[in-house]
């Protein structure tokens, strides 16, 4: 919480470039991220079994973010937000489906005519003229491939 977010009226210790680089996101974007989800029935800060409050919901949703934004496995960030595998798998699964539901219908749908037009002028620009997805449609030989590199040594 002291290194992202204000705590107890200090200032974060990163700056925004650095949650940035860190996340791959924006702050704004986050804490949208988080008010949309915190209500929810898993992100809501329970107690446990034990009478022990469980994790807050903004450590489940940081610890969702690294794995994604590194593309780690599960334990990796556990030190470091300091939640179990189990939990923080839970975390990146919920939050991928929280994101699907609510971004779907803007971000996770067919490309119009307008945009693909717009991709294309763009990538030609680029050196790479009628490519829309990726650069795998040129068929560019890559020097440092490990298989144009066979039998070189």
């Amino acid at each position: 919480m002291k290194d992202y977010f204000c705590w107890r009226g200090r200032p974060p210790l990163c700056d925004g470039r650095m949650f940035e680089r860190r996340f791959r996101l924006r702050r704004a974007i986050v804490f949208e991220i988080y008010a949309k989800l915190q209500e929810r029935p898993f992100w809501r800060r329970s107690i446990n079994a034990t009478g022990r409050p469980q994790a807050y919901p903004l450590q489940k949703l940081m610890a969702a973010l690294r794995v994604l934004a590194y593309g780690t496995s599960y334990d990796q960030p556990g030190e470091y937000v300091r939640l179990v595998v189990a939990t923080m798998m839970l975390a990146t699964h919920t939050f991928i489906e929280l994101s699907v539901e609510h971004y779907q219908g803007t971000y996770l749908r067919p490309s119009s005519n307008d945009e693909l037009k717009a991709i294309s002028r763009r990538n030609a620009v680029r050196g790479v003229p009628g490519c829309i997805v990726s650069t795998d449609c040129t068929h560019w030989t890559w020097s440092a491939c490990p298989t144009g590199l066979a039998g070189q040594y």
